[in-house]
Parts: C-alpha cells; structure tokens; sequence
C-alpha cells in the first residue's frame, strides 16, 4: 500500500506525499556518509604513491589518522546495514511483509521495454510502480556488497586472526576482492546513483525526496505511474478525487543544454575513470 501522509494540499488534493519515512533517511544519510569517506580514504590507501593518496594523507594529518577514519566509517557501514535489517524485520511483523522491491518478471518486461524506449525503437517508457528495476538493481547491490567488502574488509583489518583459519592464498584474495568491490561501488555511484538523484534534468539539481522523504504527485505520475494511479484509486475509495498533479517537474526536464552538458561530463568521467582504475584493478 502507498504511504497517505500527505504535505501540502490544494483543497483536499495532496501536492506531497511520503516516499521515505524518517528512519529511511536516517539510514541512507549513515550509509552516505560511511560508504562516501571509505571510499575517499580507500583508494588512498591502496594506491598509496599516487598524488590522490599524498593530497588525502595530508589532509588528515597523517596516514595513522586516515586509517583510523577509514576504520570508522566501516563500523558505521555496518552500523547502518544492521539498522536496515531490523528495520525490514520489525515492519515484516508490525506492517506486514512487503514485496514491492523484490525482483518479478515485469522488471524484466520493463528493463527490455527502457532499452526499446532509450534506442529510440518505442516511443513508450516502461510504466513503473513504487520502485523500478534500476532501483532494485541498486538495493540488491548495496545488500550484497556490504557482506562482501565487510567480510574481506574484517579479514584485512585483522589478518593475525584471518590467518588462524585461512591460507596465505585467500587473505590475498579477500585484499583484491576489497578493492575491487569498492571500485565497482565507485562506478555505481558516480556514473548511476548521482545521476539519477541530482543530475537528471527531471530532478536537477536534486531531488528532494532524500532531504525530505516527499515526493510530489507530477514527479510520480511521471517516474512511477502504476503508484501514481494505484494512490488516485486509494483516494477515490475515500471520495477525494485527484485530478491532474498539481505541482510541476524541476524546470530543467527538457532542458536541452543541460542534457548535452551532462552527457559530455559523463563521457569525460567515464573515460577518466577507466582510463585511471581499470589498469590498477590487478595491481
């Protein structure tokens, strides 16, 4: 069922209405925080004599000081996947088992119809619901990079112990395995995540709903239209008609500058990128 709280109303009509709860946004701010710093303090310290590594030493005061924070933070991490969990486990037994962001056939169906819509082959965008396969896909993967760059990260931050029940071999392996889960978790925020929340012209230069936890009705409608007409229904059962949204998309949707600027930035990110990490993947 879709949250009723409800900001902001034209008559009886909602303008907002509640995407993320409170304790949601506690735990993506957590894990914001935490992922964004070990990353940042990471890459120092696998590529410790790149001048990316001096510049962050220094502005730590040291390398002890980063690989303190950087120690931190991964407690954090987990802090805030454990905070998730209970969650999910307490609203499993006080709401009810939820589905929505399980993985279905229609994701594939959606996932197939978005590449017909973006190589220009349909003229209709796949018709989401409260989440869409992109948004799956990226949970998912938190779900399963936490456990893996946690257990690596736990077996590097103690090795004497690692070294009690594992061979040489696999204490080398976890060490690639770190890194490199972290370098993919990089590619995903930089060249996705960020995209989709901040830099995409419907939402630029932020969506709200991170800060807030609202969603306006035009951004639903438009992004998630089975959600949107599921909640017309809802409030039609309670006699209060929603006509067409009442709050329009970020002025910069059909901003045809921003769209170019943005796909060279992009070009120029991923290229860099590459150009940079990919031959240190086996380093």
């Amino acid at each position: 069922m879709t949250d009723m709280k409800t900001e902001g109303k034209t008559g009886s009509v909602p303008v907002f209405v509640e995407r993320f709860n409170k304790h949601q946004k506690y735990q993506h701010l957590l894990m914001m925080i935490s992922v964004g710093m070990l990353m940042f303090t990471g890459f120092a310290i696998k590529y410790g004599h790149s001048a990316y590594a001096v510049f962050v030493v220094g502005l730590f005061g040291g390398f002890r000081n980063l690989f303190n924070v950087h120690l931190t933070m991964a407690v954090l991490m987990i802090i805030a996947g454990a905070y998730h969990v209970l969650y999910l486990l307490f609203g499993w037994k006080y709401r009810g088992l939820s589905l929505a962001m399980v993985p279905n056939l229609k994701d594939l169906k959606d996932a197939l119809q978005h590449a017909r819509y973006l190589l220009g082959l349909s003229r209709e965008r796949p018709r989401y619901d409260r989440y869409s396969y992109l948004e799956k896909f990226e949970y998912f993967a938190v779900f399963w990079g936490i456990p893996v760059i946690g257990i690596s990260g736990a077996t590097l931050w103690f090795p004497d112990i690692a070294a009690r029940y594992m061979p040489l071999w696999v204490i080398d392996m976890m060490r690639i395995i770190h890194s490199n889960e972290a370098l993919v978790c990089l590619f995903a925020i930089a060249l996705g995540h960020v995209f989709w929340v901040h830099l995409n012209p419907g939402v630029f230069p932020t969506s709200p709903v991170w800060i807030n936890g609202k969603i306006s009705l035009a951004h639903m409608a438009e992004e998630h239209p089975e959600e949107y007409e599921r909640l017309v229904k809802e409030y039609a059962a309670k006699g209060i008609k929603i006509g067409e949204p009442q709050h329009g998309l970020g002025r910069f949707t059909h901003s045809r500058p921003l769209m170019i600027t943005e796909l060279i930035a992009y070009l120029l990110i991923f290229g860099w990128l590459f150009w940079v990490f990919i031959p240190k993947l086996f380093a």
